[in-house]
């Protein structure tokens, strides 16, 4: 640690990264991009890197809560078929 607060160019990188990731915070605390709020972006970049914390924070931010990933596609359903109720699991059993 010693060696890179000597050095001219690795305390200007590190500099410039606690900039950006205040800068960003700042931003995303007036304009959030999801239901986290900005101390997560900023945990995210310390515990990683600021390209780490940036991605997964608006992935985080931006990804639907509770829904499945891809749509439901039902197989040879009439658009008759398609807007009544769904079936229930008796229905698909063998017939007596």
């Amino acid at each position: 640690l010693q060696a890179a607060l000597q050095n001219r160019l690795a305390l200007a990188f590190i500099l410039d990264v606690f900039l950006t990731t205040g800068v960003l915070a700042a931003y995303f605390a007036k304009f959030p991009p999801g239901r986290y709020g900005w101390p997560w972006f900023v945990a995210f970049s310390l515990l990683g890197t600021l390209g780490f914390g940036l991605s997964f924070y608006w992935w985080l931010s931006k990804r639907p809560s509770g829904e499945p990933s891809r749509p439901t596609v039902r197989a040879n359903v009439s658009p008759r078929r398609a807007a009544q109720a769904p079936r229930s699991a008796a229905e698909f059993g063998p017939k007596p």
